[in-house]
């Protein structure tokens, strides 16, 4: 009994700690989620954050979410001639990220204590298919990757 207690406080000492550190990091990281911006920079902690982006030269960006969670769709957005590249890194949170049906998704990933779920193709982009290479890190979070039909623009 003895043993669970000392491990029940380490365990809500360290997550006090990675508590702290998230939120004074969330002062400190640049945010870029204008919707029209071809390189993202979103961050979510203690926070959640929803961007659908309509860029005309999508080149990537990083996403980090801790203790929170991030919805990105990029099926608006038009790929950068030389492809895309995403950073994404949850912890204790979840991102998601939709890309159209149409773009040409690899990557790889970590999980520790924590998934991902990657929606890649097995073959070689076909010429001038659009391209977006993933790179997942998830602590005790998740990262979800989904190829979803294009959707035409709604006017409003």
């Amino acid at each position: 009994m003895r043993f669970i207690k000392s491990l029940l406080k380490f365990w809500l000492f360290v997550s006090a700690i990675g508590a702290a550190t998230a939120l004074l990091a969330k002062k400190r990281l640049p945010v870029a989620d204008d919707p029209e911006t071809d390189e993202l920079k979103l961050v979510a902690i203690f926070d959640a954050c929803e961007v659908r982006s309509t860029a005309s030269a999508f080149k990537g960006g990083s996403a980090i979410a801790g203790f929170g969670a991030i919805e990105l769709d990029l099926r608006r957005a038009q790929a950068a001639p030389g492809g895309a590249h995403l950073d994404l890194i949850a912890f204790f949170a979840g991102i998601e990220v939709v890309v159209p049906d149409t773009w040409h998704v690899s990557g790889r990933g970590v999980g520790v204590a924590g998934g991902f779920d990657l929606e890649r193709d097995k073959e070689d982009p076909a010429d001038g298919q659009p391209t977006l290479r993933i790179d997942v890190k998830a602590v005790f979070g998740g990262v979800a990757v989904a190829k979803r039909p294009v959707v035409e623009a709604v006017a409003k």
